[in-house]
């Protein structure tokens, strides 16, 4: 059983779009539920266009600094548990932090981006000193199909500067079938 929180101060990094797919791709054999903390409820409208199975179990936005109070009495029923955040710092993403198993935060090899991670790279540390079993990644994510391209390059290089969020050996492309689907 895994508590995975999608989260990054930076919004635009396709937190809910690998939110989705993730939750998707675990419903194929789990028994899942999908959170939306952000208000506006991207996360659950994927989940309500869509028609075709697979599908979580339960999907549905909420409060989510009200997360660390809910979560622990729905835990058990559950094989994995998938929460999207909003794109800021706040309230909701402490306490996705705090109920969270894996932190996932993507980011797109831009400077702006790991500026953003700065903070994100603080508020791991602090994290990881109240909960040490806490696994906190980053993911590059919509990194270009060029060849050309040295983005993910530069951004893997200055990712060295972070000392408190493991980077993923990955990285997703910027698709078009992603915002298509």
């Amino acid at each position: 059983m895994s508590v995975v929180a999608l989260a990054a101060q930076k919004g635009g990094v396709g937190k809910t779009t690998l939110a989705f797919n993730l939750a998707i791709m675990r419903s194929r054999r789990k028994n899942v539920l999908a959170i939306d903390t952000d208000p506006q409820k991207s996360f659950v409208d994927l989940f309500n266009i869509r028609s075709k199975k697979p599908m979580p179990a339960e999907y549905f936005n909420i409060d989510g600094s009200i997360l660390h109070k809910g979560i622990p009495k729905v835990k058990d029923k559950f094989d994995d548990i998938i929460i999207d955040t909003a794109g800021r710092k706040s309230q909701e993403m402490v306490s996705a932090l705090v109920v969270s198993d894996i932190f996932l935060i993507p980011f797109r090899p831009s400077r702006l981006d790991l500026l953003a991670m700065k903070s994100m790279d603080e508020l791991a540390n602090t994290a990881k000193k109240k909960k040490p079993d806490l696994k906190i990644y980053a993911v590059i994510n919509q990194a270009s199909t060029h060849h050309l391209q040295k983005e993910s390059k530069k951004a893997i290089f200055e990712f060295k500067n972070f000392k408190h969020i493991q980077l993923l050996n990955c990285e997703v492309k910027d698709r078009t079938i992603y915002r298509q689907s």
